[in-house]
């Protein structure tokens, strides 16, 4: 290995619960990884935040970590590529000073705002935006919400900046944005192809307070650098789109087989094909980098939920100490454990053992999953395989209880977001690891056992879903 070669790729992945990133050599090997844990400054299930300058301080921590891990100096780097959770931004001004938190794409304080744009550019939403109505999280409803909470931050000459456009502000001078993650914004036109001029005025903004356009994969020349993390003047910075959109590339996926992210939130992604969505109702969609478009859908209580479970069940306890655990449970036993209900005091129908309630968790989190699926995207027959990824995905009991409740094959994923913002920024494929991964098929024993079960935790959460919008719970 040549330290001085300029042919190595550093690819960051801006997740929401850690900053990765990898180093890969000319020939595609991966040569080194780093994380670094992400630290809010406020998180109270609504109001979530991230202060600019620590955010700064992790990422530093997390390029300097794999560089060293690799036994390269900034200076060897020829391309840096970002992958990134979705609407999470803050405003800067060109020096890369912030001038307000990074709001996180899970803070919901934008419910007004999202009520009052969702009336105003009610017409035609979907087409123009990858989501399908103005909700609170929409970064669109956060911005206008931005506006009226710290109105001096919006001075003139400054632009708003995703998570990754603040990085690469501050390492290369450059606040850009592709279209593939500025589609979920709420301020893009998947229609136009641009800016959407009638949200930006329906929040009183510009397009020139917008970050510059950049197509996803193409290498954008640095304009300047930074001392902490010195990149050579001739490398180039390459914007790679949503964190599921690398998942998927970095995973193979195509047609047939779908992308199912365990992670902070529960993601279900999948390649569209040629035509241009929106697809469903209660799914986003936008543009596949290679052409094309894809679909997506969430529910935010994924690892959220279990995380919160696991800490209320076992205190301190690891991922893997609560995933032996349920592993133990009679499932015949279990109560039903409901995610959305996280919080409050009845997020299991029904008091068990501690195995069979940890079951229930994992359980609970899959029906979810199934939900996204069969009811929000209506895989139908088009669903032949399930490639499952995230921190969720390790527990082989889980994978199993996954194909038995969708009653599809699961195998767990090789690749990750960063093997294909690596890939989308070559321009040609990163090798794939020598395993495709293990594969779990469902068994007719637990098919039948998650049908009767799932159909009972689906009509006891209609029912309480009806009970709390009539005000009685």
């Amino acid at each position: 290995m040549n330290p001085a070669s300029r042919d190595f790729l550093l690819a960051f992945d801006c997740g929401s619960t850690n900053f990765k990133a990898a180093i890969f050599d000319a020939g595609g090997r991966r040569l080194a990884d780093h994380t670094e844990a992400v630290r809010y400054s406020l998180n109270d299930g609504v109001r979530v935040e991230l202060d600019p300058e620590e955010t700064w301080e992790t990422a530093l921590r997390t390029l300097r970590g794999v560089s060293r891990a690799a036994g390269l100096a900034p200076e060897a780097l020829g391309t840096l590529t970002f992958a990134s959770q979705a609407q999470t931004f803050t405003i800067c001004d060109d020096a890369g000073r912030a001038f307000m938190p990074l709001l996180s794409w899970l803070d919901q304080r934008a419910s007004a705002e999202a009520e009052e744009l969702g009336r105003r550019l009610a017409r035609d939403f979907h087409r123009h935006c990858s989501l399908g109505s103005a909700v609170s999280q929409l970064q669109l409803a956060k911005m206008l919400w931005a506006k009226r909470c710290w109105p001096a931050a919006f001075a003139d000459g400054r632009r708003m900046a995703s998570l990754p456009g603040f990085l690469a502000l501050r390492l290369a001078g450059l606040n850009a944005m592709d279209p593939n993650l500025a589609a979920m914004s709420g301020l893009y036109s998947l229609q136009t192809g641009g800016w959407w001029s009638e949200a930006l005025a329906a929040i009183g903004l510009e397009a020139v307070s917008m970050p510059d356009l950049a197509a996803a994969g193409a290498g954008v020349p640095l304009r300047c650098t930074h001392p902490d993390f010195p990149l050579p003047a001739e490398a180039r910075v390459v914007f790679a789109g949503n964190d599921q959109t690398c998942g998927a590339m970095g995973n193979d996926c195509v047609a047939g087989e779908w992308l199912a992210t365990l992670g902070t939130a529960l993601v279900v992604y999948r390649c569209a094909g040629e035509n241009p969505g929106p697809y469903h109702p209660f799914t986003l969609w936008g543009p596949w980098p290679h052409g094309g478009f894809y679909e997506l859908a969430t529910h935010d209580k994924g690892c959220a939920a279990l995380d919160w479970a696991r800490e209320r069940l076992m205190p301190g306890a690891t991922p893997d100490d609560f995933a032996r655990e349920a592993a133990y449970a009679d499932p015949s036993t279990s109560p039903l454990f409901f995610p959305s209900a996280i919080r409050g005091p009845n997020a299991w129908s029904a008091e068990a053992g501690l195995s069979e309630m940890a079951r229930a968790v994992y359980e609970g989190i899959l029906f979810a999953l199934r939900d996204l699926i069969f009811d929000d995207m209506d895989a139908g027959a088009r669903l032949d395989r399930v490639c499952a990824i995230g921190g969720g995905s390790q527990p082989d009991f889980r994978l199993q209880l996954m194909a038995d409740i969708l009653e599809r094959p699961v195998r767990r994923g090789t690749g990750d977001a960063l093997d294909g913002a690596a890939r989308l920024a070559r321009g040609r494929l990163i090798p794939r690891s020598e395993s495709e991964g293990r594969q779990w098929i469902p068994s007719p024993t637990g098919v039948h056992l998650s049908a009767e079960r799932h159909a009972r935790w689906k009509a006891m959460n209609r029912a309480r879903f009806s009970l709390r919008s009539e005000g009685k719970a």
